[in-house]
């Protein structure tokens, strides 16, 4: 979608044999039948940042002449691998990739939206060595536990809840009693007595 045409001669995805793409890459993508899924580890070619995540496509992208890749792959499927991955225009503002995941690698994610503080000339954030996004999820489990009644969410998703009241619950119903979000729900301030 990123190069300048999709091509689908064998009508793969399409009845449409060609397409004008966005042309913000010198490159052509062609649909083929088969479909690829990988396992892949590539290190980013400009600060060798390594990322881990899959590839999946059907068909193949040709770039032009000149066009740099994104990435040097080092393992696919856990064999050792050397292919290039990607493009990058001219530039350097798009590039384009068939890995999906790659923005899950703290220190290259970080290092892209530095490279674009930087294109808008603000201070670069300093280096992000969070390897564990779980904390966020973390959190999240926490303030669920504590504000909200996993007995009656639990009845809601299985539907047992909605089943033994006719599609009647009360809202007030999912909240735990003293909870800080029970009290605001039912529009009392914290120090207002319950009724």
């Amino acid at each position: 979608m990123l190069g300048r045409k999709l091509l689908d001669p064998l009508k793969v995805e399409s009845s449409t044999v060609s397409t004008e793409g966005l042309g913000l890459l010198e490159s052509t993508a062609t649909f083929e039948p088969k479909k690829t899924t990988k396992q892949i580890r590539a290190l980013s070619l400009d600060h060798e940042d390594e990322v881990v995540g899959y590839e999946i496509h059907m068909g193949q992208t040709r770039c032009g002449e000149g066009t740099k890749p994104r990435f040097r792959i080092i393992s696919e499927g856990g064999m050792a691998a050397n292919p290039f991955d990607g493009a990058v225009s001219a530039d350097g503002s798009v590039w384009g990739t068939y890995l999906h995941g790659v923005f899950d690698a703290p220190g290259f994610r970080r290092r892209i939206l530095n490279d674009l503080r930087m294109r808008r000339n603000w201070s670069p954030l300093p280096p992000n060595s969070n390897s564990y996004p779980g904390k966020a999820w973390d959190s999240l489990a926490t303030l669920i536990r504590e504000h909200i009644s996993l007995a009656v969410l639990d009845q809601i998703l299985d539907g047992s809840c909605l089943q033994r009241s006719f599609g009647k619950i009360s809202s007030d119903a999912l909240f735990l009693p003293d909870s800080p979000t029970a009290i605001l729900h039912r529009g009392l301030t914290p120090t207002d007595e319950a009724p």
